[in-house]
């Protein structure tokens, strides 16, 4: 299953999305489907929500596992058919009534041993999962059997093969079944009964192995059977055997030899250890000086690295690649980060071929591809974007694979629920809003519904609330008013004031407490809500002054301290109380310009820069302080234009265009003048006019770069009064068309 499949943008019908909470959700297989509303068959609901070949297998394994549940209880159906297996509206499945056809009837869904005359077991059941699940994938039968001649169908049934499900299916549904659900589906249609699926739970789990990408049973024969075949093919195999004998005693010289190694890997192991432990004492001692004043950061960065040397020297494992891929990813490290999670993946699915159905194998494996599409860390459409989509649908579909396979365990819906956010990170980042909005709510469903089972669980409240967070900063750029995005943050605000026990006080919950309320007060503002956001702004900035004043190495406190000022200056100017904006816009700046410095490595600190000088520039041209104005702006622009290309994100390459638009209107404008619009105003020297070009250029150059990372929104080109001196510009005028038309195509 490709990425595009799993996370089709809307999280329409037939996606992972829209059965995802209802396949953890249900619990052990339920009844004949009384009083549980109309229940249509499982082709009629397939069709009827359109499900992709995923979402058909899961609407399938529930019937698996309901049959399973019945044999348990001693219940042999006998009579298992498309028509009689259904699904109500919650998604569960249900029996549907036997219509007035024979019992004894032949059809496409009786076992070869059923035509014998044997009486019906729980491998004819089997059977006939099996022709279901056929007709699910195909829309057709396995064989074309007519009950009207019992002849022709009895010869159909126990001499004919079923064509593979990928050539049978429609030509829509066949590059999504491979050769391994090829050989699950077959495998159940097995003419001989000790060779199918021992139980409809093994044919469910097989389906699970499939579903997260790991090696299924169907089609794989045990070791000694092998050999058998091998022996009777070959006549000379038994002399060869005797060798492998002879061979093995040699084997055993080698095992004593390997036992010296292991020794050696074992000193390894310990010297390794020592260099990890020292490491960390440095670190510990130095945070429990009082007197010390080191960065957390770089003590962290410090422990990292004692970690990484420990773990080289342990076993060559896959889980030891892994941990240090996330140490690399932890360290800024990406190339590494990349290719050692690459490699623990690898390593992961070669050793699933020997260990098929191992839940903590495929938990390993998931969690490693998750781990990749964070170490990829996209910023932009690409490669890396692809790939960490493509990464999180594998790692979703095993959690939500192990999530139906044990629904008491929490930890899987968990994780689950960080592959949607994680998701709808990436889905924002590429202004992608409708995806990413669609696994924002996901993620908040699945982190609801583990609060209601552990309701003390301080981290699950935490990362609910951050998940709120998300969401609601996805529902104010939706730009349809602010009432839905205020309601989760309010949410998000409220979850984090409620937390108990030793994480209440905690700077990590009062930062998150800050963070969300200076979302709240940018929606309040943007509503027009003056006051409330005023509140809230208010409250956060005490919150983060207090911990930048308590805690001063932290620079994410004293960032998102700068980011409270500059959203309070944006709300000062619009309240004409200009000196007070002023002298914000000079704390956020300072406050910014130390952070760029002690953080080069941070693109975010350079960009919240150039806004907080962008802003002055807005104040001092309110004055007309023309001169002034212009070196901000330029300033501002020298922040972004500093950038690496690729660190300069869609938003960054806008506000880069805003700054020189803004500036150039101010080219040749005397300290107390307004801005020129027109570039053939006759104030304007040629000298002026020529660097007015130069500017405006420029500035439509980078807009195109915006548009190519994303940033693309046709209102807001068409509509942003800083780009108004740019608008009689012919290049400018090509570009908004562009834009427009593209905008028009993608409704």
């Amino acid at each position: 299953m490709n990425q595009d499949e799993w996370a089709d943008g809307e999280g329409g019908a037939g996606s992972l999305e829209d059965l995802a909470l209802e396949a953890i959700a249900a619990g052990p297989p339920g009844g004949s489907g009384e009083d549980a509303g109309p229940v249509e068959s499982l082709a009629e609901r397939a069709a009827r929500l359109r499900l992709d070949v995923p979402a058909r297998l899961r609407l399938f394994q529930s019937a698996c596992r309901w049959v399973h549940a019945g044999h348990a209880r001693g219940r042999i159906f006998g009579d298992l058919a498309p028509a009689r297996l259904g699904a109500t509206e919650a998604g569960e499945t249900a029996e549907i009534p036997a219509g007035d056809e024979s019992p004894d009837a032949l059809d496409a869904w009786t076992s070869p041993e059923r035509v014998l005359g044997e009486p019906p077991t729980t491998a004819a059941d089997v059977y006939a999962l099996g022709a279901i699940l056929y007709e699910l994938l195909a829309d057709r039968p396995p064989i074309a059997v007519d009950p009207a001649d019992p002849d022709a169908a009895a010869l159909a049934i126990t001499e004919r093969a079923p064509e593979r499900p990928s050539r049978a299916a429609p030509a829509d549904r066949r590059r999504a079944i491979g050769a391994d659900l090829d050989a699950i589906v077959l495998e159940a249609l097995r003419k001989e009964p000790e060779r199918r699926y021992a139980s409809a739970a093994a044919l469910a789990d097989d389906l699970d192995a499939y579903l997260a990408g790991l090696p299924v049973r169907a089609g794989r024969t045990s070791e000694w059977g092998r050999l058998a075949r091998f022996a009777r093919r070959r006549p000379w195999a038994p002399t060869a055997l005797a060798g492998a004998f002879v061979a093995a005693i040699a084997w055993g010289a080698w095992e004593a030899r390997e036992a010296r190694s292991l020794r050696r890997g074992r000193e390894r192991l310990a010297v390794a250890a020592g260099a990890a432990g020292d490491a960390l004492a440095a670190a510990v001692d130095r945070l429990a000086d009082d007197a010390a004043e080191d960065d957390p950061a770089t003590l962290r960065r410090e422990i990292l690295a004692g970690a990484r040397a420990y773990y080289e020297g342990v076993d060559d494992s896959p889980a030891r690649v892994a941990r240090i891929a996330a140490v690399d990813r932890a360290l800024g490290r990406k190339a590494e980060a990349v290719a050692g999670y690459r490699d623990a993946i690898d390593r992961w699915k070669r050793l699933a071929g020997d260990r098929l159905g191992d839940a903590a194998l495929a938990e390993s494996l998931a969690d490693a591809r998750a781990g990749l599409a964070l170490a990829l860390a996209p910023g932009a459409a690409g490669p890396d974007a692809d790939a960490a989509l493509e990464s999180l649908a594998a790692a979703g579909e095993t959690y939500l694979a192990l999530a139906g396979r044990e629904p008491g365990e929490p930890r899987h819906r968990r994780r689950l629920a960080r592959v949607f956010g994680r998701r709808a990170e990436i889905e924002r980042k590429l202004r992608r809003d409708r995806p990413a909005l669609a696994s924002a709510r996901q993620e908040v469903a699945l982190l609801e519904e583990l609060r209601l089972i552990e309701p003390d669980r301080a981290e699950d409240r935490i990362e609910l609330a951050s998940a709120y967070g998300l969401l609601g900063r996805l529902l104010a750029a939706r730009d349809e008013g602010a009432e839905a995005p205020a309601m989760a943050l309010d949410r998000a605000i409220g979850l984090l004031d409620g937390v108990t026990g030793p994480l209440k006080d905690s700077p990590r919950v009062a930062f998150d407490a800050a963070a969300r309320l200076v979302d709240l007060a940018e929606v309040q503002f943007a509503d027009g809500s003056i006051v409330p956001a005023t509140n809230s702004l208010a409250r956060a900035s005490k919150i983060l002054e207090d911990l930048s004043a308590k805690h001063p190495a932290v620079a994410s406190y004293r960032g998102q301290l700068a980011a409270a000022y500059n959203l309070d200056v944006e709300m000062l100017r619009g309240r004409g109380r200009r000196d007070e904006a002023k002298a914000r816009a000079d704390r956020a700046r300072a406050i910014l310009e130390r952070l760029v410095v002690e953080r080069p490595d941070e693109p975010r600190y350079v960009a919240a820069l150039a806004t907080s000088r962008q802003l002055l520039g807005r104040l001092l041209a309110q004055e007309g302080k023309a001169a002034e104005a212009l070196k901000s702006f330029r300033s501002a622009a020298d922040s972004l234009e500093g950038m690496k290309e690729a660190d300069r994100t869609g938003a960054d390459a806008y506000a880069l265009a805003c700054d020189l638009s803004l500036g150039l209107s101010l080219i040749g404008v005397k300290d107390g003048g307004k801005p020129i619009a027109d570039a053939d105003d006759p104030a304007l020297t040629p000298a002026d006019r020529s660097r007015r070009d130069l500017y405006a250029r420029r500035a439509v150059e980078v807009l195109r770069q915006a548009v190519a990372k994303g940033y693309d929104a046709p209102d807001l080109y068409r509509r942003d009064p800083a780009l108004d001196p740019l608008r009689p510009r012919e290049d400018f005028k090509k570009l908004l068309e562009e834009i427009l038309a593209k905008g028009a195509g993608n409704p």
